[in-house]
Protein backbone atom coordinates (compact mmCIF):
# COMPACT_ATOMS: atom_id res chain seq x y z
CA UNK A 1 0.00 0.00 0.00
CA UNK A 2 1.22 3.23 -0.69
CA UNK A 3 1.87 5.10 2.38
CA UNK A 4 -0.53 7.98 2.39
CA UNK A 5 -0.04 10.76 4.71
CA UNK A 6 -3.17 12.70 5.40
CA UNK A 7 -2.65 16.28 6.00
CA UNK A 8 -5.03 17.70 8.61
CA UNK A 9 -5.27 21.34 9.45
CA UNK A 10 -3.63 22.16 12.71
CA UNK A 11 -5.93 21.99 15.58
CA UNK A 12 -6.71 25.54 16.79
CA UNK A 13 -6.51 26.35 20.42
CA UNK A 14 -9.88 26.83 21.92
CA UNK A 15 -10.73 30.57 22.07
CA UNK A 16 -11.04 32.14 25.46
CA UNK A 17 -14.68 32.59 26.25
CA UNK A 18 -15.31 35.82 28.11
CA UNK A 19 -16.79 35.27 31.48
CA UNK A 20 -19.24 38.09 31.00
CA UNK A 21 -20.11 40.98 28.81
CA UNK A 22 -17.29 43.15 27.83
CA UNK A 23 -16.62 46.08 30.11
CA UNK A 24 -17.87 49.26 28.62
CA UNK A 25 -16.03 52.54 28.59
CA UNK A 26 -15.49 54.05 31.96
CA UNK A 27 -16.27 50.87 33.77
CA UNK A 28 -13.86 49.05 35.88
CA UNK A 29 -13.04 48.83 39.52
CA UNK A 30 -13.60 52.56 40.15
CA UNK A 31 -16.95 52.52 38.32
CA UNK A 32 -18.12 49.75 40.51
CA UNK A 33 -17.15 51.71 43.66
CA UNK A 34 -19.13 54.78 42.43
CA UNK A 35 -22.31 52.84 42.00
CA UNK A 36 -21.87 51.53 45.51
CA UNK A 37 -22.13 55.13 47.02
CA UNK A 38 -25.73 55.68 45.89
CA UNK A 39 -27.33 53.86 48.85
CA UNK A 40 -25.13 55.84 51.28
CA UNK A 41 -26.30 59.19 49.87
CA UNK A 42 -29.89 58.08 50.02
CA UNK A 43 -29.49 57.09 53.64
CA UNK A 44 -27.81 60.43 54.47
CA UNK A 45 -30.57 62.35 52.73
CA UNK A 46 -33.18 60.39 54.62
CA UNK A 47 -31.46 61.11 57.92
CA UNK A 48 -31.29 64.80 57.04
CA UNK A 49 -35.00 64.88 56.28
CA UNK A 50 -35.72 63.12 59.56
CA UNK A 51 -33.54 65.65 61.41
CA UNK A 52 -35.34 68.55 59.73
CA UNK A 53 -38.68 67.04 60.65
CA UNK A 54 -37.56 66.57 64.26
CA UNK A 55 -36.29 70.15 64.49
CA UNK A 56 -39.51 71.46 62.95
CA UNK A 57 -41.52 69.50 65.51
CA UNK A 58 -39.39 70.80 68.38
CA UNK A 59 -39.72 74.35 67.02
CA UNK A 60 -43.47 74.02 66.73
CA UNK A 61 -43.69 72.76 70.33
CA UNK A 62 -41.52 75.64 71.53
CA UNK A 63 -43.55 78.17 69.56
CA UNK A 64 -46.72 76.80 71.06
CA UNK A 65 -45.29 77.11 74.56
CA UNK A 66 -44.10 80.69 73.93
CA UNK A 67 -47.50 81.58 72.49
CA UNK A 68 -49.21 80.20 75.58
CA UNK A 69 -46.81 82.14 77.77
CA UNK A 70 -47.47 85.36 75.83
CA UNK A 71 -51.22 84.80 76.19
CA UNK A 72 -50.85 84.33 79.94
CA UNK A 73 -48.71 87.48 80.24
CA UNK A 74 -51.23 89.46 78.21
CA UNK A 75 -54.04 88.25 80.44
CA UNK A 76 -52.06 89.19 83.56
CA UNK A 77 -51.30 92.61 82.06
CA UNK A 78 -55.00 93.13 81.36
CA UNK A 79 -55.84 92.32 84.97
CA UNK A 80 -53.09 94.66 86.18
CA UNK A 81 -54.48 97.47 84.01
CA UNK A 82 -57.95 96.89 85.39
CA UNK A 83 -56.57 96.98 88.95
CA UNK A 84 -54.66 100.20 88.17
CA UNK A 85 -57.79 101.82 86.74
CA UNK A 86 -59.67 100.88 89.91
CA UNK A 87 -56.88 102.43 92.01
CA UNK A 88 -57.10 105.66 89.97
CA UNK A 89 -60.85 105.75 90.50
CA UNK A 90 -60.33 105.32 94.24
CA UNK A 91 -57.73 108.11 94.25
CA UNK A 92 -60.08 110.44 92.37
CA UNK A 93 -62.81 109.72 94.92
CA UNK A 94 -60.39 110.41 97.78
CA UNK A 95 -59.25 113.67 96.15
CA UNK A 96 -62.86 114.77 95.73
CA UNK A 97 -63.55 114.01 99.39
CA UNK A 98 -60.43 115.91 100.46
CA UNK A 99 -61.45 118.86 98.28
CA UNK A 100 -64.86 118.90 99.97
CA UNK A 101 -63.21 118.80 103.38
CA UNK A 102 -60.53 121.41 102.71
CA UNK A 103 -63.05 123.66 100.99
CA UNK A 104 -64.81 124.07 104.32
CA UNK A 105 -61.65 124.80 106.30
CA UNK A 106 -60.49 128.36 107.06
CA UNK A 107 -57.97 129.64 104.47
CA UNK A 108 -54.30 130.26 105.18
CA UNK A 109 -54.74 134.04 105.20
CA UNK A 110 -51.05 134.92 105.50
CA UNK A 111 -50.12 132.74 102.51
CA UNK A 112 -53.07 134.06 100.53
CA UNK A 113 -52.15 137.71 101.11
CA UNK A 114 -48.55 137.00 100.16
CA UNK A 115 -49.79 135.36 96.97
CA UNK A 116 -51.88 138.35 95.82
CA UNK A 117 -49.95 141.32 97.25
CA UNK A 118 -48.53 142.32 93.84
CA UNK A 119 -52.01 142.24 92.28
CA UNK A 120 -54.03 144.34 94.76
CA UNK A 121 -53.57 148.14 94.58
CA UNK A 122 -54.63 151.35 96.30
CA UNK A 123 -56.50 153.82 94.10
CA UNK A 124 -56.57 157.57 94.86
CA UNK A 125 -58.56 160.30 93.10
CA UNK A 126 -59.07 163.86 94.39
CA UNK A 127 -58.43 162.87 97.97
CA UNK A 128 -60.68 159.80 97.88
CA UNK A 129 -59.20 156.36 98.47
CA UNK A 130 -60.28 152.93 97.35
CA UNK A 131 -58.80 149.70 96.07
CA UNK A 132 -58.48 147.72 92.88
CA UNK A 133 -56.82 144.62 91.45
CA UNK A 134 -55.19 143.49 88.23
CA UNK A 135 -57.27 141.52 85.74
CA UNK A 136 -56.70 139.92 82.35
CA UNK A 137 -58.07 141.79 79.30
CA UNK A 138 -57.72 141.18 75.59
CA UNK A 139 -56.21 144.56 74.65
CA UNK A 140 -54.21 147.29 76.40
CA UNK A 141 -53.59 150.86 75.26
CA UNK A 142 -50.14 151.52 73.90
CA UNK A 143 -47.63 152.19 76.66
CA UNK A 144 -49.67 150.41 79.37
CA UNK A 145 -49.01 146.92 80.66
CA UNK A 146 -51.80 146.08 83.12
CA UNK A 147 -55.57 146.60 83.47
CA UNK A 148 -56.86 147.33 86.97
CA UNK A 149 -60.48 146.86 87.98
CA UNK A 150 -62.08 149.07 90.64
CA UNK A 151 -65.46 150.45 91.64
CA UNK A 152 -66.84 153.39 89.67
CA UNK A 153 -67.65 155.35 92.80
CA UNK A 154 -63.93 155.23 93.75
CA UNK A 155 -62.98 157.14 90.56
CA UNK A 156 -66.28 158.97 90.14
CA UNK A 157 -64.68 162.43 90.28
CA UNK A 158 -62.31 161.47 87.48
CA UNK A 159 -65.22 160.29 85.31
CA UNK A 160 -66.74 163.76 85.73
CA UNK A 161 -63.45 165.57 85.16
CA UNK A 162 -61.02 163.62 82.98
CA UNK A 163 -58.28 166.05 83.95
CA UNK A 164 -58.14 164.76 87.51
CA UNK A 165 -55.17 162.44 88.06
CA UNK A 166 -55.78 158.85 89.09
CA UNK A 167 -52.94 157.30 91.05
CA UNK A 168 -52.37 153.62 91.69
CA UNK A 169 -50.01 152.45 94.43
CA UNK A 170 -48.46 148.98 94.68
CA UNK A 171 -46.24 148.55 97.71
CA UNK A 172 -44.07 151.66 97.76
CA UNK A 173 -44.46 152.48 94.04
CA UNK A 174 -47.09 154.91 92.79
CA UNK A 175 -48.09 155.17 89.12
CA UNK A 176 -50.21 157.60 87.14
CA UNK A 177 -53.12 155.58 85.76
CA UNK A 178 -55.25 156.12 82.68
CA UNK A 179 -59.01 155.96 83.11
CA UNK A 180 -60.62 153.51 80.73
CA UNK A 181 -64.30 152.53 80.43
CA UNK A 182 -66.71 152.64 83.33
CA UNK A 183 -70.22 151.47 84.13
CA UNK A 184 -72.12 153.47 86.75
CA UNK A 185 -75.09 151.13 86.80
CA UNK A 186 -72.92 148.22 87.90
CA UNK A 187 -70.38 150.37 89.79
CA UNK A 188 -67.42 149.24 87.69
CA UNK A 189 -64.43 151.10 86.24
CA UNK A 190 -61.29 150.10 84.40
CA UNK A 191 -57.85 151.67 84.79
CA UNK A 192 -54.58 151.11 82.93
CA UNK A 193 -51.15 151.36 84.52
CA UNK A 194 -47.63 151.22 83.00
CA UNK A 195 -46.43 148.65 85.56
CA UNK A 196 -46.72 144.92 84.95
CA UNK A 197 -48.85 143.36 87.68
CA UNK A 198 -49.95 139.69 87.79
CA UNK A 199 -53.70 139.41 87.06
CA UNK A 200 -55.88 137.54 89.55
CA UNK A 201 -57.78 134.52 88.19
CA UNK A 202 -61.56 134.31 88.34
CA UNK A 203 -62.83 131.55 90.62
CA UNK A 204 -65.49 130.37 88.16
CA UNK A 205 -62.89 129.94 85.41
CA UNK A 206 -60.92 127.67 87.76
CA UNK A 207 -63.98 125.53 88.49
CA UNK A 208 -64.58 126.95 91.99
CA UNK A 209 -68.11 128.28 92.20
CA UNK A 210 -69.20 130.33 95.21
CA UNK A 211 -71.37 128.54 97.77
CA UNK A 212 -73.10 129.61 100.97
CA UNK A 213 -70.87 128.92 103.96
CA UNK A 214 -67.59 129.14 102.03
CA UNK A 215 -64.82 131.14 103.66
CA UNK A 216 -63.92 134.36 101.87
CA UNK A 217 -61.22 137.02 102.26
CA UNK A 218 -61.81 140.71 101.51
CA UNK A 219 -58.74 142.84 100.75
CA UNK A 220 -58.63 146.60 100.29
CA UNK A 221 -57.23 149.94 101.49
CA UNK A 222 -59.63 151.34 104.11
CA UNK A 223 -58.43 154.81 105.12
CA UNK A 224 -55.38 154.23 102.93
CA UNK A 225 -54.20 151.16 104.84
CA UNK A 226 -53.20 149.01 101.90
CA UNK A 227 -53.69 145.24 101.94
CA UNK A 228 -56.04 145.41 104.91
CA UNK A 229 -57.61 141.97 105.14
CA UNK A 230 -60.81 140.64 106.68
CA UNK A 231 -62.17 137.10 106.74
CA UNK A 232 -65.75 135.88 106.73
CA UNK A 233 -68.15 133.49 105.06
CA UNK A 234 -70.67 133.78 102.27
CA UNK A 235 -74.04 134.43 103.88
CA UNK A 236 -76.20 134.50 100.77
CA UNK A 237 -75.91 134.46 97.00
CA UNK A 238 -77.88 136.76 94.72
CA UNK A 239 -77.94 137.04 90.96
CA UNK A 240 -75.67 140.09 90.93
CA UNK A 241 -74.04 140.23 94.34
CA UNK A 242 -72.56 138.08 97.10
CA UNK A 243 -73.51 138.78 100.70
CA UNK A 244 -70.72 138.23 103.23
CA UNK A 245 -69.98 138.96 106.85
CA UNK A 246 -66.34 139.82 106.03
CA UNK A 247 -65.92 143.42 107.18
CA UNK A 248 -66.05 145.95 104.32
CA UNK A 249 -65.06 149.48 105.34
CA UNK A 250 -64.63 152.73 103.39
CA UNK A 251 -61.59 152.14 101.23
CA UNK A 252 -62.32 148.45 100.70
CA UNK A 253 -64.45 149.35 97.68
CA UNK A 254 -62.99 148.07 94.44
CA UNK A 255 -60.85 145.44 96.17
CA UNK A 256 -61.27 141.72 95.56
CA UNK A 257 -63.37 139.23 97.47
CA UNK A 258 -61.31 136.05 97.27
CA UNK A 259 -61.90 132.36 97.90
CA UNK A 260 -59.43 130.18 99.80
CA UNK A 261 -57.37 129.70 96.64
CA UNK A 262 -56.79 133.40 96.04
CA UNK A 263 -59.28 133.49 93.14
CA UNK A 264 -61.70 136.38 92.68
CA UNK A 265 -65.35 135.81 93.52
CA UNK A 266 -66.42 139.44 93.46
CA UNK A 267 -65.56 143.14 93.80
CA UNK A 268 -66.12 144.62 97.25
CA UNK A 269 -68.79 147.23 96.61
CA UNK A 270 -70.83 148.43 99.57
CA UNK A 271 -72.13 147.85 103.07
CA UNK A 272 -75.40 148.96 104.61
CA UNK A 273 -75.11 152.04 106.75
CA UNK A 274 -75.38 151.22 110.42
CA UNK A 275 -75.09 147.47 109.77
CA UNK A 276 -72.29 145.28 111.04
CA UNK A 277 -71.13 142.07 109.43
CA UNK A 278 -73.21 142.81 106.35
CA UNK A 279 -71.21 143.53 103.21
CA UNK A 280 -71.81 143.01 99.51
CA UNK A 281 -69.53 142.23 96.58
CA UNK A 282 -70.51 142.44 92.92
CA UNK A 283 -70.05 139.07 91.23
CA UNK A 284 -66.91 139.07 89.08
CA UNK A 285 -68.85 137.58 86.16
CA UNK A 286 -70.69 140.92 85.79
CA UNK A 287 -67.41 142.47 84.66
CA UNK A 288 -67.29 140.22 81.61
CA UNK A 289 -70.97 140.85 80.89
CA UNK A 290 -70.97 144.63 81.29
CA UNK A 291 -67.49 146.13 81.01
CA UNK A 292 -64.75 144.16 79.29
CA UNK A 293 -64.38 141.15 77.01
CA UNK A 294 -63.00 138.29 79.13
Amino acid sequence: LAETTASFPPTASPAAVPAGPAAGPGEGPQGRRGSGNVPVLAVALGLLLVLVAVLATVGAVRLGRETDRADRLEAELGRARADLAAVHDDLDAIRAQLADITGKLPPDVAALVEKVRRSVVTVEVAGGVGAGFAIEVEELPQGYRTAVLTSEHVVHEATLNRGLPVRVTVGIRTYRARLGDWDRANDLALLFVPAELPPLPMASEQGHEADVGDFVVAIGSPFGLDLSTTVGVISKLFARVIQTDAAINPGNSGGPLLNRFGEVLGINTFTLRGARGLGFALRIERVCEELVRC
